[in-house]
């Protein structure tokens, strides 16, 4: 069998394929699972207090093989995360905590409280809904700050989640 280890700021993967946030449920245990076949696994996005997401249906099928999920970022918060985080981290990929805020001072805030758990920290600039989305991805100057500031209260990389502008 080919060896498809790789590594990748600083961690080692078995091969490089990374689980992205996504629709998958956010449960330590689905977690643990699937890192038992990606090179790492990356939560979905975590913010500072529990969020419902949006009503169903959050998934359309646009065209074969095609589709779109506006899920309106539904997870646990930070306080009710943190044995899930645990747990994941008893499996075999390494993990990537995925943080979201409508402020600089909320993604400081998950980093700092979950950051230190995981293995790396993808920073969600990306996503549209509520209050900052997108716009935090738009200005180098703020992306910047809020990257500068994360990187002050955790360990391990930080990886920079962008908008398509």
């Amino acid at each position: 069998m080919a060896n498809l280890k790789i590594s990748l700021f600083g961690l080692g993967l078995k091969n490089p394929t990374i689980l992205a946030s996504g629709v998958i449920d956010n449960t330590g245990a689905i977690l643990k699972r699937v890192g038992k076949f990606a090179g790492a696994v990356t939560t979905k996005s975590i913010s500072p207090e529990p969020r419902k997401g949006h009503e169903t249906p959050t998934i359309v099928e646009l065209e074969e093989r095609s589709m779109l999920n506006a899920m309106g970022l539904p997870n646990p918060g930070i306080e009710n995360f943190k044995e899930e985080l645990k747990i994941a981290k008893t499996g075999e990929a390494p993990v990537i905590l995925n943080v979201v805020a409508k402020d600089i001072e909320g993604f400081v805030e998950v980093a700092e409280k979950l950051g230190n758990f995981a293995d790396a920290v993808e920073v969600n600039l990306s996503c549209p809904n509520g209050k900052g989305g997108l716009e935090f991805s738009q200005s180098a100057e703020v992306a910047g700050d809020v990257i500068s500031k994360i990187k002050k209260v955790t360990k391990g990389p930080i990886i920079a989640k962008l908008g398509p502008n």
